[in-house]
């Protein structure tokens, strides 16, 4: 025998369980060209030497195949590491199955890759950093589970749902998606209008599946990407509209507005004198408003004017709520006339 014909045999019989078949004796000795009870030794060599084969016995027939996580082949370190990062979103769903399902996933891709024990402590390795999970979960896995079933076979589903000012309804409506935003779960859907809403698993108090199903819409009517790329949130509403947005931020955040992206249009510059320019061309809602206001006295809105109007109208509220521990407001005739009478006397600046 030539000098490497046994394992070239070797590779030619695992290379045919790597593609699903099932072999027998008769089939392993005429694809290695060997006498059945050769083939009967390297039979009891895999079953022997290499994961994830398994025998089977019919009356005088043997089988071998290639089965489990071993079928799949070997995990790229990248396949891996995504792995990783994707598991890192279990804490979201604490307390339910899906949690230690992530686990699995993650454990299953890393039990494959060449060097399985790079991957030690890989919880620690690589993070979803978040400051709380899901507050619906496990509470509300029943519904959850109902409206990932409805998303999967395309069914109507009758949810009865509480809305943000505590006002309760019962909405019929077309699952679409479930998305996962700033540690919540929301439904996206359609109800009797035809206009798509984002609906908070934590707000939904029952859901009824029903038997009647709906055709899902092609791409071009409904592209989540393209959904949200002007948004700056989960709340999509028509009324709210796009606008141009150009903010001006203080010195300090210079570098982390060049190094951070808050929305895919921005666009950072500066002003000439050390302040940071930020445009971006979002959905002027309620929660771009809150964004705005976090910076409190460190950004302006410079236009849209509109959203500038609407912003003063915050701070003014929040000037009136705060009123009793804010320092008087300064007299600014009595500062410039105290300035003068300064300078008069020949006192100035060191």
């Amino acid at each position: 025998m030539a000098p490497g014909t046994q394992i070239g045999r070797c590779y030619k019989v695992i290379a045919a369980l790597l593609q699903g078949q099932e072999l027998d004796r008769r089939a392993i000795a005429d694809l290695i060209g060997v006498e059945p009870a050769a083939a009967d030794v390297h039979i009891n060599t895999l079953i022997a030497e290499v994961p994830g084969i398994k025998e089977r016995r019919q009356r005088h027939r043997r089988t071998i195949k290639l089965t489990g996580e071993a079928a799949l082949g070997a995990a790229s370190r990248p396949l891996a590491v995504a792995a990783c990062f994707g598991a890192s979103l279990a804490r979201l769903f604490r307390g339910t199955p899906y949690e230690s399902l992530f686990g699995e996933v993650r454990q299953g891709v890393v039990r494959r890759v060449k060097k399985p024990r790079d991957f030690d402590e890989v919880r620690r390795k690589f993070l979803f950093i978040t400051q709380a999970d899901e507050v619906a979960l496990p509470d509300r896995l029943a519904i959850l589970d109902d409206l990932v079933e409805a998303v999967l076979k395309q069914q109507r589903v009758l949810i009865e749902y509480t809305g943000f000012e505590g006002d309760k309804r019962s909405v019929e409506l077309s699952p679409w998606s479930i998305a996962v935003y700033d540690h919540q779960l929301y439904v996206l859907g359609v109800g009797e209008s035809t206009m798509l809403r984002a609906y908070r698993l934590s707000r939904i108090t029952e859901a009824r599946v029903r038997v009647k199903t709906f055709t899902y819409p092609e791409r071009a009517a409904y592209d989540p990407e393209n959904l949200f790329r002007d948004t700056f949130g989960i709340f999509v509403r028509g009324e709210d509209p796009v606008e141009d947005v150009v903010l001006r931020l203080s010195p300090r955040w210079k570098t982390y507005a060049r190094s951070h992206r808050w929305h895919s249009s921005q666009q950072v510059s500066e002003d000439g004198i050390g302040r940071v320019l930020v445009r971006m061309r979002v959905r002027t809602c309620s929660e771009f408003e809150a964004f705005v206001l976090g910076f409190g006295g460190e950004a302006e809105v410079l236009e849209p004017a509109s959203l500038r109007r609407r912003v003063a109208a915050h701070v003014r509220a929040l000037h009136e709520r705060y009123r009793d521990v804010l320092p008087p407001p300064l007299d600014r005739a009595a500062t410039s006339k105290r300035s003068g009478s300064t300078k008069e006397k020949g006192v100035g600046r060191s």
